[in-house]
């Protein structure tokens, strides 16, 4: 991801496609990656039906799990969101 406007459509894009999930708690980049945090095991799942095989601009979007653990490794501040562990 280029620069802070693209990073703003490509949240805004995901905010979008996923507004039927109950909520989104974090969202982090990391170079190409974007990870979410969910607020459920149901809203990561109802999430990844959406984002999964998704077309963002011409490109395949590929939805894959990452335990609570890996993903606070990768974003620290996302353990300051209200998550439940279900």
């Amino acid at each position: 991801i280029a620069d802070d406007d693209e990073i703003d459509l490509v949240v805004d894009s995901i905010q979008n496609l996923c507004a039927t999930v109950k909520r989104i708690e974090h969202i982090g980049i990391n170079s190409i990656f974007v990870y979410l945090k969910f607020s459920s095991k149901e809203a990561a799942a109802q999430g990844f039906h959406l984002l999964n095989n998704w077309k963002y601009h011409g490109r395949e979007i590929i939805a894959k799990y990452l335990r609570l653990e890996r993903y606070h490794a990768h974003f620290p501040e996302a353990r300051e969101s209200s998550s439940t562990n279900n």
